[in-house]
């Protein structure tokens, strides 16, 4: 099976910098996980949201799951950027968060082995060595904030458009030992995709919808996501 984790960079800095804002930081990565989200349907399923990334696998007897990898990966990126673009245009408040929203970044870890899956608690999980080693590939060594990283199994079943390059590369674990991998850098951003400054109405009117959203954070019904462990290890 194909796992998958598409995690947003930046978030520890950002949730963690912004502590008088936490409602509106949660509320931003909220709505760009779910950009994400909307891209991924079947045969994606969700093996566990991670507070700022999201765990996905695509079982091997899904049809065409390779194919859809190929479409839905560079969709993910394409989505990302447009709720950050639209989070940024309807935006009239000046907490440190709001403003911030441009920082963020999107990365996405491929991989594909086995797992084992059981029942804890009410809920299904997933464990294994390749659980544990596409946890463990959010922490690499690639400098860039945004990127693809596919490792050597997976890349070689996923027939990417020719317009994606890759250079190969890996990255080194103690415990896991050297990992092949396959970076994609998305490109950056053109001029016509940067924030347009929207009309007073449309902000103010946006501005109204964050505030009532952030209702639940405010008074403790919903609780803000500080930290999580990406190790991916079990307790």
């Amino acid at each position: 099976m194909h796992l998958l984790i598409a995690d947003i960079s930046g978030f520890t800095q950002f949730i963690w910098a912004h502590r008088e804002s936490l409602a509106h930081a949660q509320l931003s990565i909220n709505d760009l996980l779910g950009s994400v989200l909307e891209r991924a349907g079947p045969p994606f399923e969700i093996a566990k949201l991670e507070g700022d990334a999201v765990f996905f696998y695509l079982p091997d007897e899904s049809t065409g799951s390779g194919e859809r990898l190929a479409d839905a990966i560079p969709a993910f990126f394409a989505s990302f950027r447009a709720k950050q673009k639209e989070l940024a245009e309807g935006n009239l408040c000046h907490c440190s968060a709001c403003t911030r929203i441009e920082s963020l970044r999107l990365k996405v870890i491929l991989h594909r082995g086995t797992a084992l899956f059981f029942s804890l608690g009410g809920f299904q999980e997933l464990s294994g060595p390749d659980v544990i080693t596409v946890h463990r590939l959010t922490k690499n060594s690639v400098e860039s904030d945004q990127y693809l990283l596919a490792t050597a199994p997976a890349y070689e079943r996923v027939r990417f458009p020719s317009a994606m390059q890759f250079e190969p590369g890996e990255e080194r674990y103690p415990d896991i030992g050297v990992v092949p991998v396959h970076l994609h850098f998305p490109e950056p951003h053109p001029e016509s995709e940067q924030p347009r400054r929207r009309s007073f109405g449309y902000r103010f009117g946006r501005e109204w919808v964050k505030y009532v959203r952030t209702l639940p954070y405010r008074f403790g019904f919903r609780k803000v996501t500080l930290t999580r462990d990406k190790s991916g290890e079990q307790a």
